[in-house]
């Protein structure tokens, strides 16, 4: 009996959850059982209805201290019996890979790393890449992130591989067929993320249309890192020398409880963004627009010239309309 076994930290909104559930998606008919062991549930239960309606175990374990968490999967592994275990992110991949050192069983262990910040290797990664000896395949979601394993750790050059993130093809072929193409960033600034290059794209496909105006870029995450200013200026010289419009969605920070983006730094690089509503129910349920101007000038810092601009002469712009008509 195939059976494969998926450990992850919860089953959040967060994009690992998101990998894993397009994965198992795609596995249902491979293998004879799936489950997805959750070591610390803190309650987060966006994709657990989901896999559920596919047919897929779901274990939970309350949040436990490590050692405790250890035993718990060591424990469910040696009852369980998977041939096949894959695990997501550092908490994960740390856990596996000690659990699989305790075990004389054989299962075939893929650890799923997606950290790769290049810098000084702090204790816990020399922690991390000596327990990866333990894993039969170390999985990276980047070129990059791939080479900065292998660099801080060459014996793991045979069993490290480069698998891209899936794409949701069905999501992907609705925003296709819709009348606007629209280009999305949802990750964090950060350079292991590579902005750049698909900002450089992003210009490259307004270039050889004969309609900009049907081409949209959208991008989230959190911006302003300290130790991502200087990576940060390269982006935004590369969106003011482009002639993209920016647009902030500012009530999404409000809803979703984030840090609202600097507009000072983007007032200094001389970039004029307009604001608008996201209405999404997930991220910002609702049409205030006086709410929206009240958000713009108190949490983005903006005058109240610089507010009356975004949404009219900066909305135009991003409309592809001429502020001369007006």
């Amino acid at each position: 009996m195939k059976k494969i076994l998926f450990v992850i930290e919860n089953l959040g909104s967060g994009g690992a959850q998101k990998q894993l559930y397009l994965i198992c998606s795609g596995l249902i008919d491979v293998y004879d059982q799936i489950t997805v062991y959750c070591y610390a549930d803190y309650g987060k239960d966006f994709y657990t209805e989901r896999l559920q309606s596919m047919g897929i175990r779901i274990v939970k374990q309350s949040n436990q201290g490590y050692i405790k968490r250890i035993l718990s999967l060591r424990a469910f592994i040696k009852a369980d019996t998977p041939t096949t275990l894959i695990s997501f992110l550092y908490g994960a991949n740390m856990l596996s890979t000690l659990v699989k050192s305790t075990l004389k069983r054989e299962f075939r262990l893929i650890v799923s790393d997606r950290t790769g910040v290049v810098g000084k290797m702090k204790i816990k990664d020399m922690l991390r890449y000596q327990l990866y000896r333990n894993a039969d395949v170390v999985v990276a979601n980047s070129s990059h992130t791939a080479n900065v394993i292998v660099q801080r750790a060459p014996w793991l050059s045979k069993k490290t591989r480069v698998i891209w993130n899936i794409v949701d093809s069905i999501n992907g072929q609705k925003s296709l067929n819709s009348d606007k193409l629209i280009f999305l960033i949802g990750a964090r600034y950060h350079k292991i993320k590579n902005h750049e290059r698909f900002l450089l794209a992003f210009i490259q496909a307004l270039e050889n249309t004969q309609h900009p105006e049907m081409i949209y870029l959208k991008c989230f995450g959190n911006k302003m890192e300290e130790p991502n200013i200087v990576y940060i200026e390269r982006l935004e010289k590369i969106i003011k020398d482009s002639g993209t419009q920016v647009v902030y969605l500012p009530l999404t920070s409000f809803y979703l409880g984030e840090d609202s983006p600097s507009y000072n730094h983007v007032r200094e690089v001389g970039i004029k963004p307009a604001i608008s509503l996201d209405y999404n129910p997930g991220s910002q349920p609702g049409l205030g627009f006086p709410f929206l101007l009240y958000t713009a000038f108190k949490k983005l810092k903006m005058t109240e010239e610089e507010v009356l601009e975004s949404v009219t002469l900066n909305a135009l712009r991003a409309l592809n309309e001429s502020v001369n008509d007006w």
